[in-house]
């Protein structure tokens, strides 16, 4: 079950079938790690912002906080997801998700490092905390996690 809670008016559960009933979106986006290495993949899934419009995102939600089902957390800027129709994925390379690559949702962050793509999504909360800092980010990891980036702790 996927969550959209928080600054929402109104919190819903979604199915993994509900989420594939969704119009599909496919990007072609390269992941970049920090560790240096990339990966080019065609990502299918749905909108991130056709999800979070499911529950409706109150006026000062800001912010969107990926939970995954392992406790991992990190953000984006609702309006960085918005700007550049970041996906939710199910699919890479046209295979659905495998469990070592993020079953059953990977946050496509486009233009960020690989620590802002949340694996295992189970919850996206959307808040009003800009400066929210996730796993990585609470360990000195930049914020931003822009590719200019790379190998730049805070």
């Amino acid at each position: 079950v996927l969550k959209v809670s928080g600054f929402v008016k109104s919190p819903v559960s979604l199915a993994y079938d509900d989420v594939l009933a969704l119009p599909v979106y496919e990007k072609l986006v390269t992941l970049h790690c920090i560790e240096g290495w990339k990966a080019t993949i065609l990502w299918k899934g749905a909108l991130l912002k056709g999800i979070i419009d499911l529950a409706g995102a109150n006026d000062q939600a800001n912010t969107v906080i990926f939970h995954s089902v392992d406790g991992y957390t990190t953000s984006l800027l609702l309006q960085h997801i918005i700007d550049k129709n970041m996906i939710l994925a199910y699919s890479s390379n046209n295979i659905v998700l495998p469990p070592e690559i993020g079953y059953p949702f990977i946050v496509v962050a486009e233009d960020k490092l690989g620590y802002k793509w949340a694996r295992w999504v189970n919850e996206i909360e959307l808040s009003d905390n800009p400066d929210y800092k996730g796993y990585w980010e609470r360990r000195g990891f930049d914020n931003e996690a822009d590719l200019s980036g790379i190998g730049k702790v805070q």
